[in-house]
C-alpha cells in the first residue's frame, strides 16, 4: 500500500478505531507495546479491508505532528519487532511519508490467514484482539473463530485429505491447492482426460501408480500404505492435496532443498492441470510442515553442498498459506516468499537476495 500525505491527514482527522491508530515516536522505545498493537491489528480477520490495520508513528494523541529525524535503523527496529516478538512472524509494510518537514512512519499490518497472530511473552503466547480503539485479550470463543477459515477452503482441505494414511509423528510436508473461484465441477474424468491425467504428475514426487477412484485420481508411491509412502489426490472440483513423508538421511537431517523442489514440482503440475481445464482464477495454497529437519543454507557455494552449513533447524510444526491469482502466478516468487517465511520461523537472519541465489542453485540441478 502506498500512502500520500493527504491520506495521512485524512486518517489523522478521524478518531482512532478498529483499523487505525497513531502513536508518538516514543513507542519505538517500547517494543512490547508496538508488538501488542501489531498483533491486535493482525487478528482483524473479519474487517472488510484487505489489511488488518494501519499504524501512524510520529503523531501525538491529540493529532499534532511531531518533529523527529528519520533514521534507517527505525525501519529495522520495527521489522525486528514484527519478526521476533510476534508468532507467526509478521512482515508489515513500512513507508516514510514526508511533507513540509513533517515525517510520519506508516506501517500497514497484514491480516491473518489461517493462524492468529500471538504476542511472545515470558509466560508464553498471548492472543490480542482489536475492539474499537482498544486492545484486549482474545476470549476462547473468539480465538476459535479466528482459527476457522472464512473463505470456505478449510472444509475442502479436510475433505480431500481424508484418503491419506495417518502421519502420526513422522516428519512430513503437505500441500493443498484449492481453486477458490470455481463454483462448479472443474474436471470431467472421461477417458481422454483420465488418460492425460494419468500420464502427467508432479515430476519430483516419486509417483509410481495412478488410479482413478470414482471422481478422484490418486497418485501413490506404493500400491499399499507404508510409512514412507507419498500420496496425491486430485478430485473433480480441481482440489489437489499431496503429502510427502520425509525419509530421514544424513544423520536424521533432511535437505531444505528437497522440500523446495517438492513444492515447486506440485505448483508447476497444478498450473498445468488448471490451464488444461481453462481455470485462471484465484488459488489457495496451504503448506504444512511437521518435524521437518534440515540445515541452514549458504550462498557462496552452489556445488554439492550448497545448502549445508552447521546450523541445524527443525520446523515443528508451521502452517503457511497464500492466496494468489493463477493467471499471474509467478512460481519462483511464491516459493521465495514461502522460503523466507520458513527461514524466519527458524529465527534465521535472511533476505530475499540470499533466497534468490539459493533457488538459482537449485534450478541448475533440477529441471521441470
Amino acid at each position: 500500500m502506498t500512502l500520500s500525505f493527504d491520506d495521512i491527514q485524512y486518517m489523522n482527522q478521524n478518531f482512532e478505531g478498529q483499523i487505525f491508530d497513531r502513536k508518538s515516536i516514543g513507542i519505538l522505545t517500547h517494543p512490547n507495546d508496538l508488538a501488542e498493537l501489531m498483533t491486535a491489528f493482525g487478528n482483524n480477520k473479519f474487517v472488510s479491508e484487505d489489511f488488518g490495520g494501519i499504524i501512524l508513528i510520529g503523531i501525538k494523541d491529540d493529532g499534532e505532528f511531531e518533529e523527529f529525524e528519520t533514521k534507517q535503523g527505525h525501519e529495522e527496529l520495527i521489522m525486528n519487532v514484527a519478526q521476533q516478538n510476534i508468532y507467526p512472524p509478521m512482515t508489515p509494510s513500512f513507508e516514510v511519508v514526508t511533507k513540509d518537514e513533517k515525517n510520519v512512519y506508516a506501517i500497514t499490518i497484514p491480516k491473518m490467514t489461517t493462524t492468529p497472530y500471538s504476542l511472545k511473552t515470558r509466560d508464553g503466547f498471548v492472543y490480542k484482539k482489536r475492539v474499537g480503539s482498544t486492545i484486549r485479550d482474545a476470549l476462547f470463543e473468539e480465538l476459535e473463530s479466528l482459527k476457522k477459515d472464512n473463505d470456505g477452503t478449510e472444509s475442502k482441505e479436510h475433505g480431500i485429505e481424508r484418503n491419506f494414511p495417518s502421519s502420526s509423528d513422522q516428519p512430513f510436508i503437505k500441500i493443498t491447492v484449492i481453486p477458490m473461484d470455481a463454483n462448479r465441477q472443474l474436471i470431467n474424468f472421461d477417458k481422454e482426460n483420465t488418460t492425460w491425467l494419468k500420464s502427467n504428475e508432479p515430476k519430483h514426487a516419486h509417483v509410481r501408480t495412478r488410479t482413478l477412484k470414482q471422481n478422484e485420481i490418486h497418485y501413490e508411491s506404493r500400491t499399499v500404505p507404508s510409512p514412507d509412502s507419498d500420496w496425491f489426490v486430485l478430485n473433480q472440483n480441481g482440489e489437489f492435496s499431496g503429502i510427502e513423508f520425509i525419509r530421514l538421511v544424513q544423520d536424521s537431517i533432511v535437505h531444505l532443498g528437497r522440500q523446495v523442489v517438492f513444492i515447486q514440482s506440485v505448483l508447476h503440475y497444478i498450473r498445468e492441470v488448471y490451464s488444461k481445464f481453462k481455470y485462471s482464477g484465484r488459488i489457495s495454497v496451504k503448506l504444512e510442515f511437521n518435524r521437518v529437519q534440515g540445515r541452514d543454507f549458504m550462498n557462496t557455494d552452489l556445488g554439492d553442498k550448497f545448502h549445508w552449513t552447521e546450523k541445524k533447524f527443525m520446523i515443528n510444526p508451521i502452517p503457511i498459506k497464500r492466496i494468489v491469482s493463477l493467471d499471474s502466478l509467478n512460481i519462483d516468487s511464491l516459493v521465495t516468499s514461502i522460503l523466507v517465511e520458513i527461514c524466519r520461523a527458524c529465527d534465521w537472519t535472511i533476505d530475499e537476495s540470499e533466497v534468490h541465489t539459493y533457488l538459482e542453485g537449485l534450478a541448475n540441478r533440477v529441471s521441470f
